[in-house]
């Protein structure tokens, strides 16, 4: 599905964006709930805008690590603000995050060294969704 919305918005944008989905084999066949990545995408868009390059480029990043499925969504906008409130796309996340997966999830807004949203889920936790 982020394929799909993102070949669309390259489109859009043509050669100012670009993107790179990188997913480890063995979480090919992962269940990860639907809309979840599609808010984090779509704010890289609407705030990854790197003036100096006068681009955007997003890089998507699934693996495993232990027991955890690591969703992480970077892009080349300017880095999250000191006292950063989250708007209603992270908002979304936060509240799906939770319903699906009480106390067996983690959502990180870094700043630094990459501008990144990460999200962090129990994979046992996957497997009975």
């Amino acid at each position: 599905m982020i394929n799909t919305y993102l070949d669309i918005e390259k489109i859009r944008f043509g050669n100012q964006l670009d993107y790179k989905i990188e997913c480890d084999t063995e979480c090919e066949k992962e269940l990860i709930p639907r809309m979840l990545l599609q808010p984090l995408v779509e704010n890289s868009i609407k705030h990854g805008w790197n003036v100096d390059l006068n681009s955007i480029l997003i890089r998507i990043v699934i693996r495993k690590d232990n027991n955890r499925l690591i969703i992480s969504v970077k892009d080349s906008g300017a880095p999250f603000k000191p006292g950063f409130i989250p708007g209603y796309g992270l908002q979304s996340i936060y509240d799906k995050l939770e319903l699906l997966f009480p106390n067996k999830h983690d959502l990180s807004i870094i700043s630094h060294p990459e501008k990144e949203v990460r999200i962090m889920i129990k994979v046992t936790s996957l497997s009975k969704s």
